[in-house]
């Protein structure tokens, strides 16, 4: 078994697939912290790995309960994974990941960290807590948080893609990259090994190519934004002027939706890997249709029609997510709010 040097911490595919493409050196050399964000089919591929709590039931918690449960999480998850990597602490040089979720607070505070995109949230303006009360940074201080989102003083580089404007607070640390270059750059071999890790099935891609239609969906049920017939309601609508047997729809890791249901007709590809993957592949659409997944951003430069709604579809979206739309004129998400 190879040494262990680096920690990885991850709540989506689409994170892991950027630690991964750029890092794939060294996956083997890596242990990774793993929340229920990452289906198990995909954790079990990992080469040592360590579950974390639950995220998304966090999330399904009202704002104070939400809270409390952060404040009481950072101290169960300082013990539980201080006692995890004790036997590898004197070799672990670097953590990378998501500094916003469970168990980040805890790898900030111990080790040089980079952080990697995990989507739209990467750009909006964080405030720093300088102007923070002596209440709220003395109880900050008590139990050990940090500033998320790349702020902390701690967290040394930032990958990210550049899917819209790159806040100012933040600007000294990114690194853009662009993933589609990423993978072109990698051998047969790391090809392989980031496909086995995600469970692709190749075989897949000749019946894929039939379909002209791409839908990416998101998890908003799941995420209590909406009702489950409302989202499958929305999605009826912004496709309904498409044939639905030329449709395939790539559902995201985290949903439950059962789109065949719904979508009879049309290819419905459940199976948990992060939607980048089926541009990396060459999977090419007449139109690809989202309300607004970033994973549509790798559609932006390709001969495919981008059907961008944006979150102003819907007031609980807004709410949620402030204002994002697609500038077709700048070729570029836009994040307002």
């Amino acid at each position: 078994m190879s040494p262990i040097k680096y920690i990885g911490i991850f709540d989506s595919p689409y994170c892991l697939l950027i630690y991964l493409l750029n890092f794939t050196n060294q996956v083997d050399e890596t242990y990774f912290f793993i929340s229920d964000g990452i289906n198990p089919s995909i954790t079990k591929n990992l080469p040592k790995n360590f579950h974390v709590m639950s995220n998304q039931k966090l999330k399904k918690k009202s704002y104070l309960l939400r809270k409390l449960s952060e404040l009481g999480a950072v101290l169960a998850l300082n013990r539980i994974l201080g006692k995890a990597i004790k036997p590898y602490k004197k070799e672990i040089v670097q953590a990378f990941g998501q500094d916003h979720i469970p168990g980040g607070n805890y790898f900030v505070s111990h080790y040089p960290f980079t952080l990697l995109e995990d989507g739209l949230a990467n750009y909006t303006e964080v405030k720093d807590w300088t102007n923070l009360s002596l209440f709220y940074r003395i109880l900050y201080k008590v139990f050990g948080i940090r500033q998320t989102f790349g702020l902390d003083d701690n967290v040394k580089d930032i990958y990210l893609t550049g899917l819209a404007e790159i806040p100012s607070c933040i600007k000294d640390k990114v690194h853009l990259i662009n993933l589609k270059n990423l993978w072109c750059n990698k051998s047969l071999s790391e090809k392989e090994k980031i496909l086995n890790i995600f469970n692709f099935n190749l075989e897949k891609i000749e019946e894929m190519k039939d379909y002209q239609y791409l839908l990416l969906t998101q998890p908003l049920s799941e995420d209590c934004l909406m009702t489950e017939e409302e989202k499958v309601n929305l999605y009826k609508e912004i496709v309904k002027d498409m044939d639905e047997d030329l449709l395939l729809i790539k559902v995201h890791p985290r949903e439950v939706t059962d789109y065949k249901k719904h979508f009879p007709k049309s290819y419905v590809l459940s199976e948990p890997f992060p939607a980048e993957l089926l541009r990396f592949n060459e999977i090419q659409f007449k139109k690809v249709i989202t309300l607004f997944s970033t994973a549509a951003n790798d559609y932006l430069d390709s001969e495919s029609e981008l059907v961008f709604v944006g979150t102003e579809c819907h007031q609980a979206l807004v709410n949620q997510f402030g204002i994002i739309r697609y500038n077709k004129r700048m070729n570029k998400l836009e994040k307002i709010g």
